[in-house]
Protein backbone atom coordinates (compact mmCIF):
# COMPACT_ATOMS: atom_id res chain seq x y z
CA UNK A 1 0.00 0.00 0.00
CA UNK A 2 1.40 3.55 -0.90
CA UNK A 3 2.30 5.43 2.40
CA UNK A 4 4.03 8.51 1.18
CA UNK A 5 2.43 12.13 0.54
CA UNK A 6 -0.10 12.65 -0.11
CA UNK A 7 -1.24 9.33 1.15
CA UNK A 8 -0.06 9.50 4.47
CA UNK A 9 -2.64 12.55 4.66
CA UNK A 10 -5.43 11.45 3.22
CA UNK A 11 -6.31 8.02 1.14
CA UNK A 12 -8.16 10.17 -1.75
CA UNK A 13 -6.02 13.25 -1.78
CA UNK A 14 -7.21 13.50 -5.80
CA UNK A 15 -11.19 13.12 -4.80
CA UNK A 16 -10.38 15.79 -1.84
CA UNK A 17 -8.25 18.04 -4.37
CA UNK A 18 -10.32 18.44 -6.85
CA UNK A 19 -13.23 18.71 -4.86
CA UNK A 20 -11.25 21.81 -3.09
CA UNK A 21 -10.51 23.25 -6.48
CA UNK A 22 -14.23 22.57 -7.62
CA UNK A 23 -15.55 24.74 -4.10
CA UNK A 24 -12.51 27.60 -4.36
CA UNK A 25 -13.30 27.93 -8.13
CA UNK A 26 -16.98 28.19 -7.09
CA UNK A 27 -16.44 30.64 -4.42
CA UNK A 28 -13.78 32.36 -6.47
CA UNK A 29 -16.51 33.68 -9.24
CA UNK A 30 -19.32 34.11 -6.63
CA UNK A 31 -21.73 31.26 -7.89
CA UNK A 32 -23.56 29.56 -5.64
CA UNK A 33 -24.73 26.85 -8.04
CA UNK A 34 -20.83 26.69 -8.19
CA UNK A 35 -21.61 25.84 -4.71
CA UNK A 36 -24.05 23.34 -4.69
CA UNK A 37 -22.37 21.20 -7.32
CA UNK A 38 -19.66 20.81 -5.42
CA UNK A 39 -21.52 19.44 -2.46
CA UNK A 40 -23.37 17.11 -4.96
CA UNK A 41 -19.22 15.99 -6.35
CA UNK A 42 -18.46 15.20 -2.98
CA UNK A 43 -21.45 13.45 -1.99
CA UNK A 44 -20.83 10.97 -5.19
CA UNK A 45 -16.93 10.84 -3.89
CA UNK A 46 -17.79 9.62 -0.58
CA UNK A 47 -20.17 7.28 -2.09
CA UNK A 48 -17.94 5.87 -4.38
CA UNK A 49 -15.06 5.69 -1.51
CA UNK A 50 -17.51 3.27 0.14
CA UNK A 51 -17.02 0.96 -2.80
CA UNK A 52 -13.46 1.39 -3.86
CA UNK A 53 -11.37 1.50 -0.74
CA UNK A 54 -11.91 -2.25 0.36
CA UNK A 55 -11.76 -2.75 -3.33
CA UNK A 56 -8.24 -1.31 -3.70
CA UNK A 57 -7.13 -2.55 -0.23
CA UNK A 58 -8.44 -6.31 -1.13
CA UNK A 59 -6.30 -5.50 -4.22
CA UNK A 60 -2.81 -4.82 -2.56
CA UNK A 61 -3.87 -7.51 -0.24
CA UNK A 62 -3.89 -10.48 -3.13
CA UNK A 63 -0.55 -8.52 -4.22
CA UNK A 64 1.21 -8.92 -0.84
CA UNK A 65 0.01 -12.35 -0.46
CA UNK A 66 1.04 -13.39 -3.96
CA UNK A 67 4.50 -11.71 -3.04
CA UNK A 68 5.18 -13.83 0.16
CA UNK A 69 4.00 -16.82 -1.78
CA UNK A 70 7.16 -16.18 -4.43
CA UNK A 71 9.31 -15.54 -1.51
CA UNK A 72 8.42 -18.36 0.03
CA UNK A 73 9.18 -20.86 -3.07
CA UNK A 74 12.46 -19.03 -4.02
CA UNK A 75 13.51 -19.55 -0.50
CA UNK A 76 13.19 -23.78 -0.80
Amino acid sequence: MVTGFPFNVSSAPMYYGSTMSFLGTALWWGKPAGVLLTVEVLVVYLLALRFEDPFTAGIYAKRERERSAKKGKKGL
